[in-house]
């Protein structure tokens, strides 16, 4: 029996290398209607490039699943073959821990209008059949925590203290204030200063639950000269970014710069984002996006093994 295999991308590959486990790739298969065929990369009863050899009977002691949304992929694609793989691991182990560092579909965590499906609530369940663990990276948490979502051992874990030690170590000079764009930001606002303290603001957001149009209320707050950094989980479209931007620019601020955990970047939201001339658009690599600097592996594998879950 091998006792800790790591399935997925390159993701996977890297954090096989960080605990010491065998790394198994997948390779996937799209059929001209669109549906998706993952196959774990390992031909039964041969021995495989990474030294595996699978009998039918043979299990695995603890299998981890991780991989990266790529950029064009099609988010329902990427939680289909989540589901698909997650599958077959529960066939083959004893143990499954599943680590999807972008969960789609955390934003509607509450019922706005009649008829809405809870869909946080009920990905998390269909996620969960397969699971033994889960965790997952800066997850839309505002109304519902993801121990409401989860029945089994379940994690958020955050990046914005890793990407505070890496930005804050430059010494850079002048008057600081971190900015969170509303209540929800106001946690990784929190992360990131705890690594050095700096003033911090968060704005109040409101949203059309028909539109989707938002507005925001500018705090009481100086601004005038200082270097602003605004810290968020998601940047999409953009529109939430570069409207606190801009307005925090007309407020006085020196320069503005953003940190994002999920670089989505779509309809050319990085564009939009590098016309305000920021000192810095910085991202992690939970999503596949040219803009990905922190390396969300440094904050998953020393989690794993303070956890005890390996």
């Amino acid at each position: 029996m091998n006792k800790l295999v790591v399935v997925g991308d390159e993701l996977a590959k890297e954090l096989a290398k960080k605990i010491k486990g065998k790394y198994i790739p997948v390779e996937e298969r799209t059929f001209p209607d669109g549906e998706i065929k993952p196959k774990l990369k390992l031909p039964i009863g041969q021995r495989s490039s990474v030294g595996l050899k699978i009998k039918q009977e043979e299990k695995f002691k603890t299998s981890i699943l991780i991989f990266q949304k790529k950029e064009k992929e099609r988010i329902n694609d990427y939680l289909i073959k989540f589901f698909l793989l997650s599958r077959k691991l529960k066939d083959c182990s004893k143990k499954v821990i599943g680590i999807m560092p972008y969960l789609p579909y955390s934003r509607q965590d509450k019922l706005f209008q009649e008829g809405e499906p809870l869909s946080a609530k009920y990905i998390a369940e269909v996620l969960e059949g397969n699971l033994d663990v889960f965790i997952t990276v800066n997850m839309h948490e505002h109304r519902r925590t993801i121990k409401d979502n989860f029945s089994i051992p379940a994690y958020n874990l955050s990046i914005f203290g890793l990407a505070a030690k890496r930005f804050l170590t430059t010494k850079q000079k002048g008057e600081w204030i971190a900015v969170g764009p509303d209540k929800e930001s106001e946690r990784f606002v929190k992360d990131f200063i705890k690594e050095r303290p700096i003033d911090y603001v968060i704005f109040s957001k409101q949203r059309n639950v028909k539109t989707g149009e938002v507005s925001f209320i500018s705090p009481k707050k100086d601004f005038k000269g200082k270097k602003v950094i605004i810290l968020d989980d998601i940047a999409s479209s953009g529109l939430t970014l570069i409207k606190v931007a801009k307005l925090i620019k007309k407020m006085g601020a020196e320069s503005v710069g953003f940190i994002i955990c999920h670089g989505l970047f779509i309809e050319g939201a990085l564009k939009k984002l590098r016309k305000l001339d920021p000192f810095l658009i910085a991202a992690t690599n939970t999503v596949a996006n040219p803009i990905a600097v922190y390396n969300i592996i440094d904050v998953i594998s020393p989690f794993l093994k303070e956890q005890g879950e390996l």
